[in-house]
């Protein structure tokens, strides 16, 4: 663990007070120029061409400054190249390929005359792409994910991985920069900070979280928080955080850090009546106007730009503690992702919701359309990540015998996320119990295909005694592909339990939502769905929930009455920027009882679509057909049964490959298996493809994991059609 103080080096930021509260005001800024109308901009990159930007579910856009009149916006989208049209960050690598994460499929790699996309069967284990960064050191592009780090190397043209499985504390990377000598500092989503140096060939990490402390103190050593949401290094190697309370730096390359907490961290903690008497609060107003940091940047003039989810940006100079600027906000807040300085010393700011414009602040800079030459296109592009080979088969193989096949009732660990299956839950979540949340107008639809199985749902212990948790039926019927298939109805619902957060302080914490989840013996996975519906208006943009499973425990005391946060958490999990929505799974074994706890971490309110419960390590194949309220589903035809047909003559590899697949079902059960459970079933899709597996095998391994191809949709699409007409002739 590291923390401390700053002893040596000149004094950061953070360590002064403000001179002033603000030189420039809103009358101070000129709009030079503003992006086209896509309105929702994520990240921001410039090139050797121009200026790049992505945005969320329209594509990417680049403007080139040099170019011809007429000629100097293009838009690149799904049918252009991209593998998604929903962009999550930018990097470039020391070739000049753009690098493009995205947020359902993995990356698309831009050489400067085509596209290649990489996803989980041939690049990083992960989908959903939270952070591209290219190393200084020795040109290797780091990859961040939800399945943590995939390395490309630049000097071997090959893949490598590390995840949790191989000694990180979590496979949830929201961030990562370098230093100038090398150094990685990765952020993530609940864990804190990782550092590791080349010296050690970036194979030991050292983890920084905060400590009780900074929850009670305004400023202080150490970082604020371990929701980590941005990283930012300088040329002169000061390195700034941006976290969920505040912002943290250090000048000795992640040694000592010193944190300050926004605004309205006074007002949080005066709401906090266990915290509130036993601090000593000043009346002072520390350098931050919000918490909640969504994006850094710094130009070369030594002026630090921090921008925020609802209030906008700020400029501060960084050298004499003083802030220079902060941009108005509306009433809905003004959500900045992005801000970047251009080589000409312009800024760009990015809006989650008002587009791109570059802003001139007089006195402090000026936007510039110039850019450097072009000095490379048509780079080779990287190499697909090969197959494991027999020896890494082996390793596979030895790691998993390395496990006792242990049951403990009452345990459970996070599993994965999935954000490819969307609303096309059927068959591959719930197959022994789903609940619908409110689809039944404003009534949960709930299937059960066996006894056992029990869900119920509660405001947290902060909620008036008499309230209840909102059943809101939002959209009776829609063609959004983000929203959940009602069987009974045979149409796409959107509904919702709602903790009424919305109806609270901003500054209070809950109520959140509280699950109390049954299962019969034998492990099971619990996948909660969510999805952003409205998640592109007001103040719908800035949901940002914890999700934590926590033990049960028997009591007298009436469940809505109960203080249950301090019952065990099991496994805790963070669930942001689910526009596209994601299902959240926790593995847990029964018999037993556990709650879930949907915090909804300050933001606008707690919301849940669905809530669905799969029983592990049984043989799908052999399951009779059950009635969902009247309509057969048949796991056979979901699962395109006979998966071991279609074979000529079965290889060793593909033998072995199957065999370890099955080993892993029977892993369900070990706590420990969590961390390796995506990550070797990944490494065995990619064995079972290059070893020739029928068709029906793959479609089987890719639905049970949540990744789908542009072969598995049509014969879904054909069984969604089968449940309408199977509801219409029932009525």
């Amino acid at each position: 663990m590291l923390s401390g103080v700053l002893v040596w080096g000149r004094a950061p930021f953070l360590a002064r007070c403000f001179a002033s509260d603000s030189v420039l005001s809103d009358q101070n800024t000129t709009t030079v120029w503003k992006g086209p109308s896509s309105q929702f901009v994520t990240c921001i990159l410039q090139d050797q061409t121009g200026w790049w930007w992505g945005t969320d579910n329209d594509g990417l856009w680049h403007y080139s400054p040099s170019g011809k009149l007429g000629h100097r916006w293009a838009h690149v989208r799904a049918q252009d190249g991209l593998y998604d049209d929903s962009i999550t960050c930018l990097s470039l690598d020391h070739q000049g390929r753009l690098w493009v994460g995205t947020e359902r499929r993995g990356v698309s790699v831009y050489n400067g005359g085509w596209w290649k996309s990489y996803g989980a069967l041939n690049g990083p284990l992960g989908v959903h792409i939270n952070a591209v960064a290219t190393n200084p050191r020795n040109g290797d592009v780091w990859v961040g994910s939800e399945a943590g780090l995939s390395i490309y190397s630049y000097a071997k043209k090959s893949w490598s991985y590390q995840t949790k499985s191989t000694g990180l504390t979590t496979d949830n990377i929201s961030c990562i920069v370098f230093t100038n000598s090398g150094k990685a500092i990765i952020g993530t989503a609940l864990n804190g900070l990782g550092l590791s140096s080349p010296g050690t060939d970036y194979k030991k990490w050292d983890w920084v979280t905060a400590s009780d402390r900074a929850s009670v103190t305004e400023a202080g050593p150490g970082i604020p928080s371990n929701q980590i949401n941005c990283l930012l290094v300088n040329k002169a190697g000061e390195i700034f955080c941006g976290t969920s309370s505040g912002l943290a730096s250090s000048t000795d390359e992640g040694g000592h850090w010193n944190y300050q907490h926004g605004q309205d961290w006074q007002q949080k903690i005066r709401s906090t009546t266990q915290h509130a008497s036993d601090i000593n609060l000043k009346d002072l107003k520390p350098p931050l106007r919000e918490e909640f940091i969504s994006a850094l940047a710094y130009d070369n003039r030594g002026h630090l730009y921090v921008g925020h989810p609802a209030l906008g940006y700020e400029v501060i100079d960084d050298h004499h503690g003083q802030r220079l600027y902060h941009s108005a906000f509306y009433t809905y807040g003004t959500f900045i992702k992005a801000i970047a300085i251009t080589s000409g010393g312009g800024v760009l700011i990015g809006n989650y919701g008002d587009g791109i414009s570059g802003v001139s602040l007089n006195g402090i800079s000026s936007a510039a359309e110039s850019a450097p030459p072009v000095t490379q296109r048509n780079a080779e592009m990287p190499n697909n990540a090969p197959p494991p080979g027999s020896s890494e088969l082996a390793s596979l193989a030895s790691k998993i015998a390395s496990f006792k096949r242990t049951q403990h009732s009452g345990s459970g660990y996070f599993l994965n996320e999935d954000w490819q299956t969307q609303g096309n839950w059927v068959g591959r979540y719930g197959r022994q119990y789903a609940m619908l949340c409110a689809l039944n107008d404003g009534h949960d639809f709930s299937y059960s295909a066996t006894p056992g199985y029990k869900v119920s749902v509660q405001l947290g212990n902060a909620a008036n005694a008499n309230s209840s948790p909102s059943h809101w039926m939002q959209w009776s019927e829609t063609q959004d592909p983000r929203i959940l298939f009602a069987p009974s109805v045979g149409v796409r619902r959107e509904g919702e339990w709602n903790d009424l957060g919305d109806g609270v302080s901003a500054f209070d914490s809950g109520p959140d939502l509280w699950l109390n989840v049954q299962v019969p013996k034998g492990p099971h996975r619990i996948s909660l769905y969510f999805v952003n519906k409205d998640g592109h208006t007001t103040h719908m943009r800035y949901r940002d929930y914890i999700v934590r499973l926590r033990s049960y425990e028997e009591t007298s005391l009436d469940f809505a009455y109960m203080d249950i946060t301090h019952f065990s958490v099991l496994a805790e999990t963070r669930v942001r920027n689910f526009w596209p929505g994601v299902y959240e799974s926790f593995v847990v074994n029964g018999p037993g009882k556990y709650y879930i706890q949907v915090d909804r971490n300050y933001s606008l309110n707690a919301i849940i679509q669905g809530v669905f419960i799969d029983r592990l390590n049984s043989d799908e194949t052999n399951e009779k057909p059950y009635r969902m309220n009247g309509v057969e589903v048949d796991p056979a035809a979901i699962h395109f049964a006979g998966t071991n047909s279609g074979y000529r003559k079965k290889s060793i590899a593909l033998s072995k490959t199957e065999k370890l697949w099955s080993e892993l079902d029977n892993l369900y059960s070990v706590p420990a298996s969590g961390s390796l459970q995506r990550d070797m079933r990944i490494l065995l899709l990619r064995s079972a493809v290059s070893n020739g597996a029928p068709p029906l095998l793959l479609t089987n391994w890719r639905w049970q994991m949540g990744l789908w191809d542009n072969n598995d949709w049509p014969q879904y699409q054909i069984f969604l059609d089968r449940m309408k007409n199977a509801v219409k002739e029932k009525h």
